[in-house]
C-alpha cells in the first residue's frame, strides 16, 4: 500500500497544530508520570523529572501519529487511556481498520525504530520510523510488519535486547 510513497517525508507543523498536540500529550501523561514508585533515572537525574520525561515520550508520539495519520489519510486515537494503548496500532485506514500502522518516533536523528517486546507491534500490518525537531516530523519510512520482521537487528544499546530497523 505504501510502495509508491517516496520517504523520507518531511511534515511542518502549524503553532496551533503543536499547541493542540502539546495539550494532548499532556492530558495523556500526567497520570502516568509517577506510576512506579521504585526510584527511576529520571527521579535521580538533577533537573530530570517522571512528568518531564513522560510528557516528552507523549509529545513525541503524538507527533508521529498526528503526522503519518495525515500523510495516509488515517485517524489516530487522541483520547487519553489511563492504561494505555494495550500495544495497539497507533494509526487505522479503512473503514474497517485493515491497515493497522504502529509508529514509533525519536528526537534522535537518525531514527532507529526501536522495539522493547515484538508484542507491541502485534496488533499492526505496518510500522513507521519518524524523527521530530519542533516543528518538523520526517516520517522516515513506513513498511510492512513482514518486510521488519525479516529486516531488523538486536541491539541493547545498554538497558537490554531491543528489536531495531534503521
Amino acid at each position: 500500500m505504501f510502495e509508491s510513497l517516496v520517504f523520507p517525508k518531511k511534515i511542518e507543523f502549524k503553532p496551533e497544530e503543536i499547541k493542540t498536540i502539546r495539550a494532548l500529550a499532556q492530558l495523556r501523561s500526567k497520570h502516568k508520570a509517577n506510576w512506579s514508585l521504585e526510584d527511576t533515572y529520571w527521579n535521580k537525574t538533577p533537573g530530570h523529572t517522571n512528568e518531564e520525561k513522560s510528557f516528552q515520550s507523549h509529545y513525541l508520539g503524538m507527533c508521529g501519529e498526528y503526522g503519518v495519520s495525515m500523510m495516509v489519510n488515517g485517524r489516530f486515537d487522541f483520547i487519553p487511556r489511563f492504561l494505555g494503548d494495550h500495544d495497539q496500532a497507533d494509526v487505522l485506514i479503512g473503514p474497517s481498520g485493515q491497515y493497522r500502522i504502529a509508529v514509533k518516533t525519536t528526537r534522535y536523528n537518525p531514527p532507529i525504530f526501536k522495539l522493547t517486546k515484538l508484542k507491541e507491534i502485534e496488533d499492526a500490518t505496518h510500522l513507521a520510523s519518524c524523527h521530530y525537531k519542533e516543528p518538523v516530523l520526517t516520517i522516515q519510512w513506513i513498511v510492512s510488519k513482514t518486510y521488519f520482521l525479516s529486516n531488523m537487528y538486536v541491539d541493547s544499546f545498554g538497558y537490554g535486547n531491543r528489536y531495531c530497523m534503521e
